[in-house]
């Protein structure tokens, strides 16, 4: 898939986080920095190829990049991509929360 498709607002999002400093949050948060940044490219490119769109993509509280999935909270997704490296994926379905540490 080519950024330039129809799903280019994903990667602009993507691209808008660049632009966050230290304390985007007003509470001190560290920006996503390159690592995060590219990483989550990656995987939104491979989602986005098999048909998975996202609800959105943002800025972790915990220093890094989200790729959120669902609508509501009964049904939500995410994978985080900390700048220290580590993925975790989580969320809750059918009232079940889950959390996987993915690197």
């Amino acid at each position: 898939m080519d950024e330039n498709d129809v799903n280019t607002r994903f990667f602009e999002q993507l691209d808008m986080l660049k632009k966050l400093k230290k304390g985007w949050d007003s509470y001190d948060a560290e920006p996503p920095n390159k690592w995060a940044i590219n990483n989550a490219r990656t995987m939104l490119k491979a989602f986005l190829k098999i048909g998975i769109e996202p609800r959105e993509v943002t800025a972790s509280a915990e220093g890094g990049v989200s790729i959120t999935f669902g609508r509501t909270l009964e049904d939500y997704h995410d994978i985080e991509f900390f700048n220290t490296g580590e993925v975790v994926a989580g969320g809750m379905h059918n009232g079940n929360v889950w959390v996987w540490a993915l690197k």
